[in-house]
């Protein structure tokens, strides 16, 4: 499904839904992580929505700063947002108060306006199941956005389903903010004929 997606959209940013693995069924201060592999601990929620970035797979500036460009808009309307940005300010003192107080490396903080936000690293590889490291020519960006949904139901479950709308409507608002450059190409033919073949340019915001 995801290749059959891919061919026929061909999309500028890819968004991968998630919600934080199974915090409340660790037990506190237990040390431990889920899954175990994982170099951080998700026993405690940081956030009511926090983002992971995957960096851009090119060096290309114009990539670069498109990439920026999408992170601070995103992240500057989950901090517009009143609902989320007080989930996110109470989460974040008590995970810094019970995490990254202790263990800065195990609990780490990276911000951008007022959210988490972290960042990994893009290892280019045409054989990923990860679009920005198999298409980094083409990807925008490649987010993971992360909700406490597990085990909650009712209010908690509508909040969490918010906070995801609020990070998806501001994709769609910017993608459709910025500026596209479509580039022309005619090719002459005989009897009078032109080929013509038009080519938008990646990644948007040029």
């Amino acid at each position: 499904m995801s290749e059959k997606i891919w061919n026929r959209w061909t999309p500028d940013v890819a968004i991968d839904d998630h919600g934080i693995p199974s915090h409340e069924w660790i037990q506190p201060f237990s040390g431990y992580s889920s899954p175990p592999r994982f170099p951080v601990s998700y026993w405690i929620p940081s956030a009511r929505m926090y983002t992971i970035w995957r960096e851009p797979g090119t060096e290309r500036d114009v990539h670069w700063s498109a990439y920026q460009s999408l992170r601070e808009y995103v992240t500057a309307r989950l901090d517009a947002d009143a609902e989320v940005a007080r989930d996110n300010g109470m989460w974040l003192n008590t995970y810094r108060r019970w995490g990254n107080h202790f263990d800065p490396a195990y609990f780490p903080v990276e911000l951008s306006n007022g959210s988490i936000a972290h960042t990994w690293k893009t290892r280019i590889d045409e054989t990923s199941n990860v679009l920005a490291e198999r298409f980094p020519e083409f990807i925008t960006a490649d987010i993971i956005t992360e909700v406490n949904d597990e085990t909650v139901h009712g209010v908690e479950l509508a909040q969490c389903a918010h906070a995801h709308l609020v990070v998806n409507e501001a994709v769609v608002d910017w993608l459709a903010s910025v500026e596209t450059k479509v580039e022309v190409q005619c090719t002459p033919l005989c009897d009078d004929r032109f080929r013509l073949n038009m080519t938008r340019i990646r990644p948007v915001c040029q």
